[in-house]
């Protein structure tokens, strides 16, 4: 398969490459927060709390408990994590705001509130507000320095604004109190920064083992084992990769545009675009509008 020969593939691997490095600077963070609890504000909230709630039911339901408990800066930082999952799962811009204004709510009741800055450090690293969420995520850690997890915050602050030494070190420390998807994975990006693809690819395998067996953790995993393959020149392992994914997870978008990537790069264009259809017809969001325009052309 040559891709240098392919305008359109060349494209669809710049895009690859693109939606890689997004999944790894927010989605990483999604998987490590724990979900929500919610309080005992009525039926809405009690639904809202069944293991097989969706995002969007368990964010109406905490929409309930903080209609009922306004002062209660719980229920408005529970809200504004359910409203990070959700923008997750639909990219959808419009959701920021609202996830700002629960975790500053939640601060201004409580300043000192570790899962309100926590969350609201993670908000802004996924807006790219790299100093501000840095300074948030550091924040979050004088406040509670025993949850381990912030340290992936603060790991993805500095590795965006080139502290890489500093940076270094938070993996370190990361890692040994908690070896877990997250922290192995965002190890694997930073031997990837650093131009040691087996050693991402061997992170990153890591990882993958710390997931277990079925869940989203394993498939963000797995996922991001077909990238690393796809960039060695692996392209029949990387579709292997991928298509295991889809097996468990079908239409898991990431993969989807994996196998996008490997069918343009055999000449197989429909098949790509189809793959490109079928994403941006279950998340609509900018990116997969212009990937699908440019498959299209």
């Amino acid at each position: 398969m040559d891709f240098a020969r392919d305008d359109f593939a060349l494209k669809l691997v710049a895009a690859l490459l693109a939606f890689a490095a997004t999944f790894l600077a927010v989605r990483v963070l999604d998987s490590s927060s724990e979900p929500p609890e919610l309080g005992s504000a009525g039926a809405g909230a009690r639904a809202g709390a069944l293991p097989t709630a969706s995002t969007a039911e368990r964010i109406e339901a905490l929409q309930a408990q903080v209609a009922d408990a306004p002062t209660d800066p719980r229920g408005r930082t529970a809200l504004g994590a359910a409203y990070l999952t959700r923008i997750g799962e639909t990219e959808d811009p419009g959701l920021y705001d609202e996830a700002e204004r629960s975790f500053n709510t939640a601060l201004s009741l409580a300043p000192n509130d570790f899962e309100a800055t926590a969350g609201l450090a993670e908000l802004e690293l996924s807006r790219h507000h790299f100093r501000r969420g840095l300074a948030l995520a550091l924040r979050a850690r004088e406040i509670n320095p025993s949850v381990a997890r912030v340290d992936g915050a603060i790991v993805d602050g500095q590795i965006e604004l080139g502290r890489y030494a500093a940076a270094e070190r938070t993996l370190a420390r990361y890692a040994n109190r908690q070896p877990e998807v997250a922290s192995y994975s965002r190890i694997s990006y930073y031997r990837e920064l650093l131009g040691d693809p087996a050693g991402a690819l061997s992170a990153m395998g890591l990882a993958a083992s710390a997931a277990g067996g079925n869940s989203k953790q394993a498939d963000f995993a797995q996922t991001l084992i077909g990238r690393l393959l796809f960039e060695r020149g692996e392209y029949a392992r990387a579709e292997r990769v991928w298509r295991g994914v889809l097996a468990r997870s079908p239409g898991a978008p990431d993969a989807m545009l994996g196998l996008a990537a490997v069918q343009a790069g055999r000449g197989d264009l429909n098949s790509a675009v189809e793959r490109h259809r079928a994403v941006f017809e279950s998340i609509p969001a900018p990116d997969h509008a212009v990937l699908l325009g440019e498959a299209l052309e």
